[in-house]
């Protein structure tokens, strides 16, 4: 290799990531957790999680404090009859439960889930 010289392994070319965004509620009275881990962070996966969540507990009014993302309103996004959307004011996740979680799901869920990934990947080469 020349000198100066990148080898392809070590180059930006060769350098991809792969993200998954996770949509979750949890119950603050009991603790139970719904999760979906999602390919993008855009309003038709909210509403994928809005109506799993909705069929999860069809007989509950169900209320979910949401931040003011993009995702979490518009046009096109149609809220469960069942689900009410709360939405905190900016720059307050305190205020939300499941911030206090966050981190214990980032170890938990992603450490799991890259480690999948990567045995995935293993396979193939």
């Amino acid at each position: 290799m020349e000198r100066g010289r990148r080898s392809p392994a070590n180059s930006f070319e060769n350098t991809s990531r792969e993200y998954v965004y996770l949509y979750g509620a949890v119950s603050p009275k009991g603790g139970t957790c719904v999760y979906l881990i999602m390919p993008a962070p855009d309003t038709e996966c909210f509403q994928i999680f809005l109506e799993t969540f909705a069929k999860k507990y069809p007989r509950q009014l169900n209320l979910l404090f949401v931040d003011e993302a993009g995702n979490h309103h518009g046009d096109e996004l149609e809220v469960p009859t069942n689900i009410m959307l709360h939405f905190l004011p900016p720059y307050s996740p305190e205020l939300n439960p499941q911030e206090n979680l966050w981190d214990e799901i980032r170890e938990k869920i992603f450490k799991k889930l890259r480690s999948q990934i990567h045995r995935r990947r293993l396979r193939r080469a």
